[in-house]
């Protein structure tokens, strides 16, 4: 018997035959011919053949059919797609540890910028290299599927995104909803509006359309102020993805990602364009507040497209950048580019500030070009960077940078130092970091992870389910009470079993106390929607307004009725408007079209230090004065200017401005030409805000070459003497309303 293997010569198929490039197994009978059957395997129909392997004969073999020899094919190579769904799948670079150290950045400068470090003035930009980071990852994802799949799901994007974002979001607005209605019930009235815009992510719109300044603000601003970046992200989320869609076909070649690049750069342009036209009409921020450039969707929407722009530019180089590293002069170039960009990057968050003109004209559009030149360095293979900005202190950093924005505004808001903490300084820094940090620890590892690994349903099941258990704890808590104080006079006796439920035999899993939190939270914030909370802000009196005008015609503080003087500063709405009354003794009184409203040393917000209105005083010798409860300086200047319309300005002025915001340096000029031979006093701005020092200098210039202006330093008079004004570091105590009056004569004399 003879067993052997053979192995016939591969060739092309051809018509006919049945045998080309299969692999045969003979197993001749001894004496016959052998039965061929094909092989599971077929052979490659692309190569030589391969050469027979040899045989092991336990005797002769039998004749077997010859073949006539072929010449094998070339090798041969497939022809390169032209589409991309046609390509081979990019390979998954979802995760770059080099984005989470930018997030890293961005929210460290946020966090400070807030905490009002004196270092770090342009912290805020943090919220434009999120822009960036944003855009940038969310093309990224929907340009491979597109790829991948030949399709954008719009439904499972938007999911995705509701599961990644609403879940902590919700927990955050509940948990301050709560704060809010328990220990402040007073603000509920003026804060429902914010919270409902929150939930509808139409946070900047709503700020926009209520005039709320977010650089200007005087008492307790709101908690939900910060929640309008994540409104204008949602809101470019809803549309992109469909522009996406109608640019598909755009999307199939490299000139048409290359394409839909520059359609998002000239958006970005477009963008950043009528951020600067606003700017330089209303001469912002000197002319008037700037929040309307800042909050709006349509002028703060370049972050984002540059970062579409840097994701489709990557994904029209795939083949250069994605599936394996560029020349070593580009990649050294790519390094260094990117090294000097987070250089640029770092330099602008410790140098500009909300009040530099040059952000507005174009100077946040320049930090969003260094953002994505960062973002593109940092996410191409072999990065150098990569391993700096991946480091494991800024990836935790980086991956609790949602809940750490979350969190630390309501925190820092509830938390005012001197006002709400009796802290000041590192201590009060460090407890308050401390806090947003716990927070937003517990943010991710009981909503946050969670619901990325297990789903939403089965998340929320488990906190149901927790819930159940701890309602089963605290009723049979209640029950154990209640028998033990049914019997306290009889002798004391063991728990009875019976007073638990069958369902609490088995052991018990403790319940964090963040998903009880949590649970408490929804309940309370429901109430504060439902309006239930009876608790209305009552406009607290006019005393200020009247403090302001005894000092104003050089009467005592300590004239003013006690009890109104000695009140303390802290938190409250801001009092209507109503007209001024002329100080006792004053020769003629202010026009009845001239608005007045409180001073700072009020408790919620002021037009300048109380004993100095927000508009201009006369002299002793006539007394005459006007307030305001704008929050510009120019609503000053145009008091002044009614008043020397109406010729109710006498010989001295007392102008006291800038406490509330940036003085506007031709707007004060015209108004000091219009005072002619007037004596003019000018009082230097003591504030804890970044416009203190600015104004200070702008009042300085002012003064100077003005025989008739003179400059009375309050600001080196109050840093002095700290006791002279309440904790806030704005507002006067009585003493110092008096040390200011004697400033005041001592300069008219």
């Amino acid at each position: 018997m003879a067993i052997s293997r053979a192995r016939t010569q591969m060739r092309p198929w051809r018509p006919g035959t049945t045998d080309a490039g299969v692999e045969t197994w003979t197993s001749p009978a001894p004496g016959g011919p052998g039965v061929a059957s094909p092989a599971l395997r077929p052979a490659s129909s692309f190569g030589p053949a391969s050469s027979p392997p040899q045989e092991t004969s336990l005797g002769p073999l039998p004749p077997t059919r010859s073949e006539p020899p072929t010449r094998p094919l070339p090798p041969t190579r497939p022809l390169p797609p032209t589409r991309p769904w046609e390509r081979p799948p990019v390979p998954d670079r979802r995760y770059r540890p080099g984005l989470d150290g930018l997030r890293a950045l961005a929210i460290i400068g946020v966090l400070l910028y807030h905490a009002g470090v004196g270092w770090a003035p342009g912290g805020l930009l943090g919220v434009d290299l999120f822009f960036v980071v944003s855009g940038f990852l969310i093309t990224s994802l929907l340009i491979a599927e597109l790829q991948n799949a030949g399709r954008i799901g719009l439904g499972a994007f938007y999911r995705r995104r509701a599961l990644r974002l609403l879940p902590a979001l919700a927990v955050v607005l509940f948990v301050t909803a709560a704060m809010i209605g328990t220990f402040w019930p007073q603000e509920v009235a003026r804060f429902r509006g914010d919270l409902v815009a929150s939930f509808g992510y139409v946070t900047n719109w709503w700020f926009i359309v209520r005039h709320e300044s977010y650089f200007i603000a005087s008492g307790r601003p709101s908690p939900f102020q910060h929640l309008w970046s994540l409104a204008l992200e949602e809101q470019f989320y809803l549309v992109w993805p469909l522009a996406l869609i109608l640019l598909r076909r755009h999307l199939t070649t490299r000139r048409g990602l290359v394409q839909v690049a520059g359609l998002a750069l000239a958006g970005a342009c477009a963008s950043a364009g009528v951020m600067a036209a606003i700017a330089v009409e209303h001469n912002l921020p000197y002319g008037a507040d700037s929040s309307r450039v800042y909050f709006g969707t349509d002028t703060h929407a370049f972050g984002l497209l540059i970062g579409v722009a840097a994701a489709a530019l990557l994904a029209a180089t795939a083949g250069a950048l994605w599936q394996r590293s560029p020349a070593p002069r580009v990649a050294l170039g790519m390094d260094l580019a990117g090294v000097a960009a987070l250089a640029a990057i770092c330099w602008a968050m410790m140098k500009a500030t909300e009040f530099s003109p040059g952000l507005y004209r174009g100077g946040f559009f320049a930090f969003s070009l260094m953002a994505g030149v960062a973002v593109v360095a940092v996410s191409r293979p072999g990065s150098r960077l990569e391993p700096a900005l991946g480091s494991r202190t800024l990836r935790w950093v980086g991956t609790r940078s949602y809940g750490l924005y979350l969190w630390h505004w309501p925190i820092f808001v509830f938390t005012r130092p001197q006002l709400d903490l009796p802290l000041t300084g590192i201590p009060d820094l460090v407890l308050r970091l401390a806090l947003v940090v716990a927070l937003a620890e517990a943010s991710y590892r009981l909503v946050e992870k969670p619901i990325r690994s297990v789903g939403f349903k089965v998340w929320l099941g488990g906190v149901l389910l927790r819930m159940s258990r701890a309602g089963e704890q605290l009723e049979a808590g209640a029950a154990l009470l209640r028998r033990s104080w049914e019997n306290r006079s009889a002798r004391p006796a063991p728990a009875p079993i019976a007073a638990v439920p069958a369902a609490t035999d088995r052991p018990r899993r403790a319940i964090p106390a963040g998903q009880l939190f949590m649970a408490a939270s929804v309940t309370v914030s429901i109430l504060l929607l439902a309006g239930t909370s009876s608790h209305r802000a009552t406009p607290p009196p006019g005393w200020s307004i009247r403090l302001a005008y005894h000092i104003a015609a050089g009467i005592s503080s300590s004239q003013a009725p006690a009890k109104e003087a000695a009140r303390p500063a802290g938190p409250s709405p801001t009092p209507a408007h109503q007209p001024a009354a002329a100080a006792p003794g004053s020769t003629a009184a202010a026009p009845p079209t001239v608005p007045a409203g409180s001073i700072p040393g009020a408790p919620q917000g002021a037009g300048s230090i109380p004993g100095a209105p927000q508009g201009a005083v006369s002299s002793p010798g006539a007394p005459q004065g006007a307030a305001s409860t704008g929050p510009q300086a120019s609503v000053a200047f145009d008091i002044i200017n009614t008043l020397a319309g109406s010729d109710h300005l006498g010989s001295d002025v007392v102008l006291h401005i800038g406490t509330n915001g940036t003085i506007q340096p031709s707007a004060l000029d015209a108004v000091l030409a219009r005072m002619g031979t007037r004596r003019v006093v000018l009082l230097s701005v003591h504030v804890p805000r970044p416009w203190q020092d600015l104004n200070n200098r702008i009042l300085a210039e002012a003064a100077h070459n003005r025989p008739n202006v003179h400059l009375v330093d309050w600001n080196a008079a109050a840093s002095a003497h700290p006791e002279w004004l309440w904790p806030d570091g704005i507002h006067l105590r009585p003493e110092g309303a008096a040390a200011y009056r004697d400033l005041i004569e001592g300069a008219l004399k």
